[in-house]
């Protein structure tokens, strides 16, 4: 018979509806094994998709943040500085809530603010210490950096260093201002001395 050459020699077909339901069972037992583990790759292949999504959303923020990418603890790099896991996802930690609340921007108050309680402010600890850093610019420190999310994490950077920074760079700019000035006065002088001339 046609079965013969299959290998099937033990059944025989009574009427061909039998037979439909015989196919039709075993298309259906096919069928559900196939959704099923159709579902299994499908939440298998979302929680990959999830996970690199994480991973990706974690670098976006690093680039976010002066000197996202180089804070170290224990010598190695922290990849995301929000988290109480130093890998991302999971619980925040008070620099990750922090950020969120300031709308995931690197604002003045926020960079001034001092996520951890370990006494030094978050620009202090990511080397903006002035607050002036912008997205895509280098910070003005770029070593002696500390986790602002982590208060055992501490720079040895200080308030005063900054202010000297400051103040460095607010003398030059005054003194620029001054010769600006001076010239300026020398160019009114001449342009009042030109009219009582005249």
């Amino acid at each position: 018979s046609r079965f013969d050459a299959l290998g099937i020699t033990q059944i025989r077909i009574a009427s061909y509806p039998t037979f439909s339901l015989l196919l039709l069972a075993i298309v259906y037992k096919v069928l559900s094994v196939s959704l099923r583990a159709m579902k299994v790759l499908s939440l298998a292949g979302s929680a990959l998709l999830l996970s690199i999504g994480g991973a990706d959303t974690h670098s976006t923020f690093v680039s976010l943040i002066p000197n996202g990418d180089k804070v170290k603890v224990d010598g190695e790099t922290v990849a995301a500085l929000g988290h109480v896991n130093a890998e991302g996802d999971g619980i925040r930690n008070g620099f990750g809530h922090g950020f969120e609340t300031a709308g995931e921007v690197w604002t003045k108050a926020f960079c001034q603010t001092d996520s951890d309680g370990d006494g030094a402010s978050n620009g202090l600890e990511l080397g903006d210490p002035n607050c002036t850093w912008t997205v895509g610019e280098t910070p003005a420190r770029t070593t002696d950096l500390s986790h602002p999310g982590l208060a055992s994490s501490k720079t040895t950077a200080t308030e005063s260093d900054a202010d000297a920074d400051s103040s460095g760079s607010t003398a030059v700019g005054a003194a620029e201002r001054v010769g600006q000035g001076a010239v300026v006065m020398a160019t009114v002088s001449l342009s009042v001395a030109a009219l009582v001339v005249a």
